[in-house]
């Protein structure tokens, strides 16, 4: 089935003049949302017992402005992508700088 329709043949236009980067699993920020959802079991959902759905929810709002507070730092990337780099092809490099 091929899509023609005028918002599909404009995506596919403008899709040509993108360079799509992907990142590696292990240096997605979706590990950083697994590791704070890891903290929240561990800390508060494990050992907590909630009589109601709003008992929680505000268990879960308080953990999260203290953790905002006190626990929370930003992150400092280290890896700088040489590996990366001289893994490409010179077209795609030479793209990237």
């Amino acid at each position: 089935m091929v899509l023609t329709s005028p918002f599909v043949i404009e995506l596919s236009q403008a899709e040509r003049e993108r360079l799509v980067h992907h990142t590696p699993k292990h240096a997605s920020w979706l590990n950083q949302v697994e590791l704070f959802f890891s903290t929240l079991a561990r800390r508060l959902l494990r050992r907590g017992q909630f009589t109601s759905r709003d008992e929680l929810v505000a268990a879960v709002d308080n953990f999260v402005l203290a953790y905002d507070e006190h626990d929370a730092k930003p992150y400092r990337w280290t890896y700088d992508g040489s590996p990366l780099k001289a893994a490409q092809p010179r077209s795609i490099n030479a793209a990237l700088h």
